[in-house]
């Protein structure tokens, strides 16, 4: 997947001796810029420094990505032609309320398209790591979803939390529903996007 050797651009770049975002954050930024903003929002959007958003755009600005103009920063054709490939697989975000389905947290999901997982254990790893309580994963065919670590049919009682999701994705069979939860709402977007990098990252 092309979008994710941005990632590591910018590992081998150098942007000072204290930089406070991650390589993940590039993709974050990208993925926001599919609506024109300023970097104040974006900033505010990402939950990192203006400085370190400023050294982002700098760095997408450069691999033609994208575009500056009056009205704020917006994608180039080359952007929009790396954001349609890394939707192929991140289909669609969003944030969701607490449920049981998370432990009664909120959480940050994804809807994800073509490929199976790795580990769940290692994902939910990789989540923690950064600073969420853990994941939860399934797997949809025809209309049920099942927990992709144990195999086990969701049961009815999970059916209330599913119908938020449900009216947010459009779900086809064989898609998975990634929910990164937990306490710090901050932290949430780069843990979920970084489980993704997690399951995606060999494609």
């Amino acid at each position: 997947m092309r979008a994710l050797k941005l990632i590591e651009g910018v590992k081998k770049k150098r942007f000072g001796p204290y930089p406070s975002f991650l390589p993940i954050d590039v993709l974050r930024a990208m993925w926001k810029l599919e609506q024109r903003k300023g970097r104040e929002k974006l900033s505010n959007e990402l939950g990192i420094g203006e400085w370190s958003t400023r050294s982002i755009l700098k760095f997408l600005k450069g691999e033609g990505i994208v575009n500056v103009t009056p009205m704020g920063y917006k994608l180039t054709e080359k952007g929009f032609g790396f954001l349609r490939e890394l939707k192929k697989y991140a289909v669609d975000t969003g944030t969701f309320p607490p449920t049981p389905l998370t432990l009664d947290k909120r959480s940050v999901g994804f809807l994800m398209r073509g490929k199976k997982p790795c580990r769940v254990l290692d994902i939910r790893d990789e989540a923690v790591r950064m600073g969420a309580s853990g994941i939860t994963l399934l797997s949809s065919k025809n209309g049920r979803f099942r927990f992709v670590d144990s195999g086990d049919e969701v049961q009815s009682d999970y059916y209330p939390a599913l119908s938020k999701i449900y009216s947010k994705f459009r779900f086809r069979d064989g898609d998975m529903l990634l929910l990164c939860f937990g306490d710090e709402k901050d932290k949430l977007d780069r843990a979920a996007w970084m489980s993704f990098i997690k399951i995606y990252g060999s494609s």
